[in-house]
């Protein structure tokens, strides 16, 4: 199945955004930023029921690149061309979504989709009750029990996070767009025991300056695009760097976890013998 890490990618989103499964569609590339003073990825969530954006910061996962949601859109724009946008998707406008394939869709069919993909994906000896009971609400109500779990979660956070209202008046005063609001919700819900910490990305930039332009070859060897915002001297571009880190990263525990036929790893190994790159 081509799409699988497409839907990684899905969940990885709506369980880290504790978002409603059918707003994942609303993902839009202009609403990306990466924030250093945080640091964050800012990527906004666009609430079905009141068309507001929300901010929606993500950080790296403290446990696993298994529902990392930096590691998780790598592989889809890696493995499965998600920066790649046909002509008649260019020509809709739809090269600037996340996910051109839900345009089509309406929000319930989306959820609809993201319940079949989580269902599929559950081992086969799990029971058809079981089964019945995970939905793609259940990444939302996953999301939502582990920041109350979580010591150093309130209501508050819970709130930033999932965008649900409080029993308040208080609530109509909060700056909904202020990344401070939801990153401590983003860091617990990544696995960080101490949500105040800041949280640091990995960064290319460590191989350092004399593989500048290997490292850059390679980036765009295996996140190739054609979408004019993630093209060198795009807005966008300079993205492509933290996903490229992740992807580097993590390439040992994928090898290690899943082997040499995993498509993530053997992709950047192939992508590295073409271009004839040695480890630096």
């Amino acid at each position: 199945n081509t799409k699988m890490l497409q839907g990684r990618a899905l969940m990885s989103t709506i369980f880290n955004g504790a978002m409603r499964s059918g707003e994942v569609k609303y993902q839009q590339f202009q609403n990306w930023e990466f924030m250093s003073s945080i640091p964050c990825l800012e990527v906004m969530n666009e609430e079905s029921k009141t068309t507001k954006k929300t901010t929606m910061p993500m950080v790296p996962d403290a446990e696993s690149p298994l529902l990392c949601f930096v590691h998780s859109l790598a592989s889809y724009f890696s493995v499965e061309s998600g920066l790649m946008r046909s002509e008649l998707q260019l020509g809709k406008g739809h090269g600037n979504y996340v996910y051109p394939d839900l345009q089509n869709m309406a929000d319930k069919s989306v959820a609809n989709h993201v319940t079949k993909f989580l269902r599929m994906t559950l081992p086969a000896d799990v029971s058809a009750s079981l089964v019945d009971k995970v939905t793609g609400k259940s990444l939302r109500k996953g999301a939502i029990t582990e920041l109350a779990m979580h010591p150093q979660c309130d209501i508050f956070i819970s709130s930033f996070r999932s965008g649900h209202a409080l029993d308040s008046a208080i609530q109509y005063y909060f700056d909904k767009a202020n990344v401070g609001l939801s990153i401590t919700g983003a860091r617990c819900l990544a696995g960080y025991e101490d949500v105040h910490k800041r949280v640091y990305f990995a960064r290319v930039e460590c191989l350092g300056a004399r593989n500048k332009a290997s490292v850059e070859a390679l980036m765009n060897h295996v996140l190739p695009s054609n979408i004019p915002e993630w093209m060198a001297g795009g807005a966008k571009y300079n993205l492509k760097k933290i996903f490229l880190a992740s992807l580097l990263q993590h390439h040992k525990f994928f090898l290690k976890e899943f082997g040499p036929t995993c498509s993530i790893p053997s992709l950047l190994n192939e992508r590295a013998r073409e271009l004839k790159l040695q480890d630096p």
